[in-house]
């Protein structure tokens, strides 16, 4: 089942008029999204990289590689000439929110495409190693066998700006994991999937290693290259685009000022705030990444970007043909755009993340009882609610009071009028009021004959917190493990298999 992504919730104007080929989005993206688009750009505008650096390049990935257990065709691969389909995300707990594995499969899927249409091309993956919000990636959702709601979370750092790639995990992180499978229900895979996640979660490993070890297991034979940004070897290749944008800082903040006015005109939000104080660059002094300001010498620092120069760099280190984004990020791509013209290098196309909602059987059956929708559910409790019991001869009074009061209220209008035209006015505030109040009461009446139902309220519990938790998408809130501890290691395998290479709409997955 697809869903239209403009009835998803909090979903931006800017991504969905990319998404539907609107002019005044596409002004601000060299290319559309197609998958005729990227290997056209692939076939005949893909940066080069000669030998030596592509030596250099793929010697760092080959060294991470062998330390997370993957193996290195695609670096081979990369070696002799392929392009790269890019993505990325922070390191989060266990791999964080679903979309971590969605971005990665849709690079994967994108990157097999290519290769069936003659483009030797490869997935890439960059976790974000060198971000230093942790909380954002202390914690992970957890669905229970009851449909709870669990949020496990782990302490990293002690609230310097130090890299994530640069902390480590404590003791702690063992009972982060044994509270992640107290939620799980008992099951068959529950041992294998525990032991992989004990095997990259353990004490004294980066949040990044541990990341890279478990998505490695995860899209073991997918070809997905993983990339630690603060690798020694990468960091030397990004010295000389960073150093680029560290002399022309000048003219970098006022192409996205100027690019941001534009995206204003346009009736759009800018995505990352950019001032006249804006460079977008850090500097590491010890262990902590501190920002940097106009004023500061920049020539000797060791440097690193903020995530509107972030892609230039990716993409002075890759041959990339396209760069795989999410909402939020396919947004501020509009405004990096301008980072690219102001340094004369073409921005890649921006292809839509795969976004998606799993539905276990049990939860089908529910929705399938009350004729619900995804679309439904993502209206929350209290419409589901209202759906439900709408049916119900109580609802059915509530109609008809509502029906009768109009009448009778309209009736009043002439009347009113043929005194003095403007209690029209005063008569229209009367009968808001007291559709308000009958739509108040027909609410309260909804709750309570709900909770009266156990049932019924155990079931739209069960619906919303499995596909709506916290009144947030699944995908951005609920871990890999819920699922992983419920169908097995083979999960990404069959979500290969059941999800097409679409991200312009939302698709919904029976499991």
């Amino acid at each position: 089942m697809h869903l239209p992504l403009e009835a998803m919730p909090s979903v931006s104007a800017l991504f969905l008029d990319y998404i539907q080929g609107s002019d005044r989005a596409r002004q601000f993206f060299s290319y559309d999204h197609s998958l005729d688009a990227v290997a056209a750009f692939a076939r005949e505008s893909a940066p080069t990289i000669d030998a030596t650096r592509r030596d250099s390049l793929t010697a760092a990935l080959e060294a991470g590689h062998r330390r997370w257990g993957l193996d290195i065709d695609s670096i081979e691969r990369l070696r002799s000439g392929a392009v790269a389909v890019v993505t990325g995300q922070q390191a989060g707990l266990f791999t964080g929110p679903m979309y971590s594995i969605l971005k990665a499969l849709t690079a994967v899927k994108l990157a097999r495409a290519l290769v069936e249409r003659g483009v030797e091309a490869v997935p890439v993956f960059w976790i974000a190693a060198e971000d230093h919000d942790h909380e954002e990636i202390e914690w992970a959702g957890i669905l229970s066998e009851d449909s709870t709601l669990g949020r496990v979370t782990t302490q990293l750092g002690d609230g310097a700006p130090t890299p994530v790639g640069w902390l480590r995990f404590g003791s702690s992180i063992q009972e982060a994991i044994d509270e992640c499978f107290s939620f799980l229900p008992p099951s068959e895979h529950q041992d294998e999937v525990r032991t992989l996640v004990e095997d990259a979660y353990c004490p004294d490993a980066s949040p990044v290693d541990a990341y890279a070890r478990m998505m490695a297991r995860l899209f073991k034979d997918s070809g997905l290259i993983l990339v630690d940004p603060l690798d020694s070897g990468l960091r030397e290749l990004a010295k000389d685009v960073l150093g680029t944008l560290a002399s022309q800082v000048a003219a970098v903040r006022s192409a996205l000022l100027a690019r941001g006015r534009k995206i204003a005109e346009a009736g759009y939000a800018e995505q990352v705030r950019v001032d006249e104080s804006f460079t977008g660059l850090f500097a590491y002094r010890g262990r902590a990444r501190e920002p940097l300001g106009p004023g500061d010498e920049m020539a000797s620092l060791s440097l690193s970007p903020n995530v509107l120069l972030r892609p230039l760099v990716q993409d002075s280190l890759f041959p990339t043909t396209a760069y795989v984004g999410g909402p939020a990020e396919i947004a501020y791509m509009a405004q990096a755009g301008s980072v690219y013209e102001c340094i004369g290098k073409p921005m890649p196309p921006i292809f839509p993340r795969i976004t998606a909602t799993l539905v276990e059987p049990p939860v089908a059956r529910v929705m399938k009882k009350y004729d619900f929708s995804i679309a439904d559910v993502f209206q929350g409790m209290d419409s589901l609610r209202m759906s439900a019991v709408s049916s119900g001869s109580g609802a059915e009074v509530f109609r008809d009071a509502r029906q009768r009061m109009s009448d009778e209220m309209a009736r009043l209008r002439p009347v009113l009028e043929g005194v003095d035209p403007t209690l029209g006015g005063a008569l229209d505030n009367a009968v808001q009021k007291i559709m308000h109040q009958v739509d108040t009461l027909h609410a309260r009446f909804v709750k309570g004959e709900s909770r009266r139902d156990a049932v019924l309220e155990r079931h739209l519990k069960t619906l919303t917190t499995r596909l709506f938790p916290d009144e947030k998408v699944q995908e951005r809130v609920v871990n890999v493990t819920t699922f992983l501890g419920r169908y097995g290691l083979n999960l990404v395998p069959m979500m290969d298999r059941a999800l097409e290479l679409d991200g312009s709409v939302h698709q919904v997955v029976e499991l």
